[in-house]
């Protein structure tokens, strides 16, 4: 007989007791799935997909002007580089003083 010698019958019983390990893990990861969908799906403001507040208002827009200067000895000249209000980058070759 297969049992009196410790041969199939005692293999058996190991596996049978080993099923447990199987069902705690499962039952496990169903109760962390289950709260992460819940976490996911509840109304948590997050910052990094969105949920922030609206930006404060930045006021009145107003105009402004920038004067460029070229100084330097009279008669000589110089590169100038800069962009018009139209977007239009203008690099031009100019005489000293310039504005």
């Amino acid at each position: 007989m297969s049992d009196v010698d410790g041969g199939p019958m005692k293999k058996s019983v190991a596996y049978a007791g080993s099923w447990w390990i199987v069902w705690v893990v499962i039952a496990v990861m169903s109760v962390s799935a289950f709260y992460v969908g819940k976490l996911r799906l509840s109304e948590i403001p997050d910052r990094a997909i969105g949920h922030s507040p609206a930006a404060p208002e930045a006021g009145v827009v107003r105009d402004k002007s920038i004067e460029y200067v070229v100084t330097g000895p009279a008669g000589s000249s110089a590169r100038v580089s800069y962009i018009e209000p139209g977007g239009r980058v203008v690099d031009d070759k100019v005489s000293v003083p310039w504005r």
